[in-house]
């Protein structure tokens, strides 16, 4: 073999060798995916050290009076959680379920099917990465007592308790009606007022509209009174339901709607908002709102009619609960005059309210007669679910959170320059052995999230690359601390990947000295905050200091406070101050990557967040102090 011959053959050998080298190497595109994290949006990356970080659990008692629900507000890292269950008598826990993450990041699962007495529960993370499974800390363990879970008899129902008579169609197979559920209302003097627990069908209040029409000549009082009563009951159960004098109508009625009175009554469990949302039972022609996003079990709330009526122009309960007027008895979609209405509200008196469809849903009520089912022995007519609607039930006084309070640093907050700084008050969120963790008590300073430079220079801001951090470790803790003080707070390593729905990117971890909170920090329970963001939880609310106002702070005016934007202290709360948690801006502007979550006046977190440009929103910094000196 020539050399030229050898060279070529030489070269060749090589070429395979290096391209099988490359082939062994290679991974195609998709094989990144495959290496995800489970149960996070598509390109979210965490290192194999990342932990599962220690979820927050709140207990609550269901509709059904035998359940429990858990609701899981903290879940840095996880791919699901383990869910460990004491029962009463018990001496350990035991798992009852291992829940797979849906994506949220508060998720909850309910335990049916229990018996009296009280039940100890506690939920740890878990990551799958790999094939391998990472399991975090627990949570701290939560308690909850039932009782009287045994199913009352009909003649113990009260407001609140749902009960089963007649039947109606409700579903869209033809497999017959299914059974109504009706709310108890009242149980008095042997009288059983009932509301039906969903909106049944919709329609006008009348055939056509003219300012005459009431109540008592309206076509959906006959409706009610002939077709469904006929419909919903057989002769005997209608037997027992009593005629009612509405005097407030001058009709007397077996089936017949609430009356604007009636419709806002403690008594009758119907003083909230809440309490009031009318959700339906089937598909039908009405219009719905998703409140889904707040209450899953209101996703398909509708309005509702109420017989109270004025010129032609009737009541009625909103998607959101609210009591309007104005409403016109008759809506002709195809009509020049027709005007839509998207919101979720209602106009006022002197306005006229019309709605994208041309209907409003029923939602009947009527009396039964107690000591005549009683007396004729028929009580198997009303099946006793079992279930109690907690919305109308008496409301509970929310627990008083009994903070502890530190002074930590100081700095100017009666906005006097000349008698020197004063004492920062801290609210001490969680305490260990050797640290404990500081939320200012009252917003020191304002500031934007970002200048403007920032913008410029950044596709997207996050907190890492932000002035209000810089402002934060720099201006403010040089300002604020001694170097003794300095000493003492911690380096805190911060995830930043806590973020509510939209699985928006929150830019890399960070190490600080001095922190805003996060969303997710502001719903923890072990902090002492409710875990639902759209609650005006008094415990999020937060006064300005002197100081903060005078910096622009967007504060309250004085002369005319709100009643519900008073603070524990009673102060006048803030209108918004600072989370480090991306935000979402609500008209659309996805791209622009500028806004951050806040905390509302009222004490609700606003994930859809300000714009970080402004300059009105307060500063409540968030420290670890040490309880050893470094």
């Amino acid at each position: 073999m020539n050399r030229i011959s050898f060279n070529k053959m030489l070269a060749t050998i090589l070429s395979v060798i290096l391209v099988l080298c490359m082939l062994s190497s290679y991974q195609p595109a998709y094989a990144e995916e495959e290496d995800e994290w489970e149960g996070f949006p598509s390109g979210f990356r965490i290192t194999e050290s990342s932990k599962p970080g220690k979820p927050a659990i709140t207990l609550e008692t269901c509709n059904d009076i035998t359940s429990v629900n858990i609701i899981i507000s903290r879940n840095e890292y996880t791919s699901g959680y383990e869910i460990m269950m004491k029962a009463p008598g018990a001496k350990k826990f035991k798992k009852i379920k291992t829940l797979k993450k849906e994506g949220q990041f508060i998720q909850s699962y309910t335990v049916k099917n229990l018996k009296e007495g009280t039940y100890s529960f506690k939920v740890r993370g878990y990551l799958k990465y790999n094939g391998k499974t990472v399991k975090g800390e627990y949570s701290n363990v939560r308690d909850i007592t039932l009782e009287n879970t045994g199913i009352p008899d009909i003649g113990e129902v009260k407001t609140g308790d749902v009960v089963q008579f007649g039947a109606w169609e409700q579903d869209e197979d033809k497999d017959g009606k299914e059974p109504l559920e009706w709310i108890v209302l009242s149980n008095k003097d042997s009288k059983l007022f009932l509301l039906s627990r969903h909106v049944i069908a919709a329609d006008n209040m009348n055939g056509t509209y003219g300012k005459k029409v009431t109540w008592k000549k309206s076509s959906l009082r006959k409706w009610l009174n002939d077709s469904f009563i006929n419909t919903a009951f057989d002769s005997e159960q209608a037997g027992f339901i009593a005629s009612t004098k509405l005097k407030d109508v001058k009709t007397t009625d077996k089936v017949f709607l609430l009356s604007k009175d009636e419709v806002t009554k403690e008594e009758y469990g119907l003083s909230s908002n809440l309490a009031r949302i009318g959700t339906v039972s089937h598909k039908f022609p009405v219009w719905t709102c998703n409140y889904a996003y707040y209450f899953p079990e209101h996703s398909n709330a509708c309005f509702w009619w109420l017989r109270t009526n004025k010129k032609g122009k009737f009541s009625a309960v909103s998607c959101g609960g609210d009591v309007c007027d104005g409403v016109r008895c008759y809506f002709d979609y195809y009509d020049d005059d027709f005007e839509y209405f998207t919101g979720h509200y209602c106009e006022d008196d002197y306005e006229e309210v019309t709605l994208e469809k041309s209907n409003l849903g029923i939602r009947p009520a009527l009396v039964v007669d107690l000591a005549a089912l009683k007396s004729a022995g028929k009580d198997s007519l009303i099946t006793v679910k079992g279930e109690r609607i907690k919305a109308m039930l008496p409301e509970t006084p929310a627990p008083v959170v009994e903070r502890e309070t530190i002074t930590f640093g100081s700095y100017d907050q009666d906005n006097n320059q000349e008698n020197g700084a004063e004492p920062i008050e801290w609210y001490v969120l969680s305490k260990t052995g050797t640290e404990m963790t500081l939320l200012s008590k009252y917003v020191l300073d304002c500031q934007p999230f970002a200048t403007d430079e920032e913008q410029d220079k950044y596709d997207k801001v996050f907190w890492e690359m932000s002035s209000i951090r810089r402002w934060l470790n720099d201006d403010f803790y040089n300002t604020a601390f001694s170097k003794d003080e300095q000493n003492r707070i911690k380096l805190t390593k911060l995830k930043n990947s806590d973020d509510r729905y939209y699985n928006s990117d929150n830019g890399n971890d960070t190490e600080d000295k001095v922190f805003l909170p996060t969303a997710l920090d502001m719903l923890n329970p072990d902090y002492g905050f409710n875990y639902d963001e759209s609650v005006n939880d008094i415990e999020r609310r937060c006064a300005a200091t002197a100081y903060a106002l005078e910096k622009g702070v967007w504060g309250y005016d004085p002369e005319d406070p709100a009643e519900d934007a008073m603070t524990t202290s009673g102060e006048l709360a803030c209108q918004f101050w600072w989370l480090r948690s991306k935000g979402y801006d609500l008209s659309g502007c996805w791209s622009l990557n500028i806004y951050f979550a806040a905390v509302g006046n009222y004490g609700a977190v606003s994930f859809g967040g300000d714009p970080l440009w402004y300059d009105i929103c307060g500063v409540r910094p968030m420290i670890v102090v040490s309880l050893k000196d470094e």
